[in-house]
């Protein structure tokens, strides 16, 4: 018997979504994803040189692949792995019973805008106790105006209104 409601198929329909609805943005697009993806990409910077960086932490477990593949696949970069941080301020969540700190929170952005990526960090120091961090993260979104188009104008003939023919057009009901 299958049930339909197991992890590993909510897994795969999330990341189905995630996919096509990154198909229809358009790439020059300025993109940010925030999310809790239940991943672990580690620090194997080698294999994924352009996903992440050389700062990651810990090793990656089975849902690593996926998101992986999914940020080589439309050039997206793992931010979190950018900067070199001790791992207490880059880890976003505690396992219940190994109590070891993994990286599972993302912020993530295009290759191209890289530059605009200032800082992430973990915010330590809740006033609860929580299994979780606040991931922050600063950057320096710089939105290009649009284009504008030189439009030729066309004067208008306004005298030509003085004369009879051309304001009996405009003045009949």
């Amino acid at each position: 018997m299958l049930l339909l409601s197991t992890p590993r198929l909510k897994k795969n329909s999330f990341y189905a979504a995630l996919r096509s609805t990154l198909q229809h943005i358009p790439r020059t697009d300025k993109l940010l994803l925030l999310d809790d993806f239940s991943a672990r990409v580690g620090a194997n910077h080698q294999v994924w040189q352009t996903a992440i960086e050389r700062h990651g932490v810990g090793k990656s477990n089975n849902n690593d692949l996926r998101l992986l593949e999914i940020c080589s696949e439309f050039s997206l970069y793992i931010t979190n792995t950018m900067f070199q941080l001790q791992n207490k301020f880059k880890t976003s969540w505690m396992h219940p019973r190994s109590k070891h700190w993994h990286l599972n929170d993302f912020v993530i952005v295009r290759r191209s805008y890289l530059r605009d990526v200032k800082i992430i960090r973990a915010m330590r120091g809740a006033d609860c106790w929580t299994d979780y961090r606040l991931i922050r993260s600063q950057l320096s979104v710089r939105v290009r105006p649009l284009s504008r188009m030189k439009q030729s104008c066309k004067r208008l003939n306004t005298i030509a209104l003085l004369t009879e023919e051309v304001g009996e057009i405009f003045n009949a009901p």
